[in-house]
């Protein structure tokens, strides 16, 4: 047992911990993420707005388009390599109240399969070069094209030049912009307990 007194554990979302805790004593407008490559810098009020923004669109616009409805509780799939995209995608999806799980992008289409079915995931945020490994996931899967369609976002956000060839699929892009959220999913108490990453690589 330690001497110190025990540290109180946290009894909230991670999105509401993160974005509640000191947001205010340390200015917003300071850089949270760097694109290496490009530049591209998102704040720490652009991540939470662009976050808040994404979760929208998973919420309500996601299935107006065409795609599969998400609620609270849901597991989407993240299957890309790092991108400045991913702080959106991942607090996006916290926003909503989904759980998040992560496949490895050099995973073969069998190998996202078997994380796809064990996880209960029902839609995947997917790096534009690796559509062609989810459309052969989904024939593993015996999901035709049509139905694919409605599972895919393309993870299309923060790229310069936009990637071709993604026109037949949901982009983050379409998505973000539709509306925001006044707020982020809450899970106060034993909520906080529920699951939000499910990690398999």
């Amino acid at each position: 047992t330690s001497p110190f007194p025990p540290v109180p554990l946290v009894r909230e979302s991670v999105f509401t911990n993160l974005f509640r805790t000191h947001y205010n004593d340390y200015p917003t407008n300071n850089p949270a993420f760097i694109d290496a490559a490009s530049g591209l810098t998102i704040t720490r009020s652009q991540t939470r707005d662009l976050a808040l923004s994404f979760g929208y669109g998973l919420q309500y616009a996601f299935a107006k388009m065409g795609g599969v409805r998400l609620v609270r509780g849901d597991v989407i799939m993240v299957f890309s390599p790092n991108t400045i995209a991913w702080p959106v995608m991942l607090f996006g999806g916290w926003a909503a109240g989904l759980r998040m799980t992560l496949a490895n992008s050099s995973y073969t289409p069998r190998e996202v399969a078997h994380q796809w079915r064990d996880s209960g995931a029902k839609a995947i945020i997917v790096h534009p070069t690796l559509i062609p490994v989810v459309l052969e996931t989904f024939k593993i899967l015996d999901l035709d094209l049509t139905e694919a369609q409605r599972r895919i976002i393309v993870a299309d956000w923060g790229m310069s030049p936009p990637p071709t060839g993604v026109q037949d699929y949901i982009r983050m892009t379409d998505l973000l912009g539709e509306g925001t959220l006044q707020e982020e999913e809450k899970f106060p108490g034993e909520q906080a307990h529920e699951t939000t990453l499910l990690c398999y690589s």
